[in-house]
């Protein structure tokens, strides 16, 4: 029986060439992703901003901050996915990315919510793998991200 999952995080002060977020998946599951909501906002100076999700070359261990993915519809769940925003090691950067995204800084600062959509089978996270959002360029250190994660499993 499939059902969806869903979860939130804040990325807090961006920069070039570091991770954003990690998708970890359990040896056992095969998250599907079937949207990323991207939600890009300034503290201080707004600047485009690019972000990349792929596989990395070596994923992060040593989480330090993480959030599992929850039912939507409230019953006990065999899922452990998550979704980790903070590493003692993180992971490095993907070769290739599956979806490349440029924010504009006019979007920016009216907080809008751009989507990532996988439609069709959805972008399945391969047992016990990882994926990771990254960002390729940030020009200023005030930006934060709010991703909201939409799966199936």
């Amino acid at each position: 029986m499939s059902g969806i999952y869903g979860v939130s995080e804040t990325q807090y002060f961006l920069f070039s060439g570091m991770p954003v977020f990690e998708i970890v998946s359990v040896p056992a599951g095969y998250p599907k992703i079937r949207e990323i909501w991207l939600t890009l906002g300034t503290l201080i100076t707004a600047q485009v901003t690019s972000l990349g999700l792929g596989i990395p070359a070596v994923a992060g261990t040593t989480p330090v901050r993480s959030r599992y993915i929850l039912p939507e519809d409230l019953s006990p769940s065999s899922t452990f996915t998550r979704v980790v925003s903070d590493w003692n090691v993180p992971p490095t950067s993907p070769t290739t990315f599956q979806r490349r995204i440029s924010l504009p800084s006019t979007a920016i600062g009216a907080m809008n919510a751009v989507p990532l959509r996988f439609p069709r089978a959805g972008l399945i996270v391969p047992n016990g793998q990882t994926m990771v959002l990254w960002c390729i360029t940030a020009a200023a250190k005030g930006n934060f991200l709010t991703a909201s994660f939409v799966f199936e499993d």
